[in-house]
């Protein structure tokens, strides 16, 4: 019974290391190959104030959500409370 647990363990080991190995390097857009992925592109545009945002604000700093949505749509009023 414990050459079973130990046998297990071992193959659970491979499979979990197998897997970070291959969406860690295989995936083409994954984290090691973070050098060749796009980013997005610049723009401007003004918000509901009218203040003007620009994504290079924000580039290297934080995480961006940009949420465009219309006043008049209920489903999106409802997404923005979420938000």
């Amino acid at each position: 019974m414990r050459a079973r647990t130990i046998a297990l363990i071992l193959i659970l080991a491979v499979a979990v290391i197998s897997a970070a190995v291959y969406f860690g390097y295989v995936l083409p857009n994954s984290r090691a190959h973070s050098a060749n992925s796009s980013v997005a592109p610049e723009f401007t545009v003004t918000d509901i104030y009218g203040h003007p945002f620009s994504l290079s604000q924000y580039r290297n700093n934080s995480v961006v959500v940009i949420e465009f949505t219309s006043l008049s749509c209920s489903e999106c009023q409802i997404v923005e409370k979420t938000l």
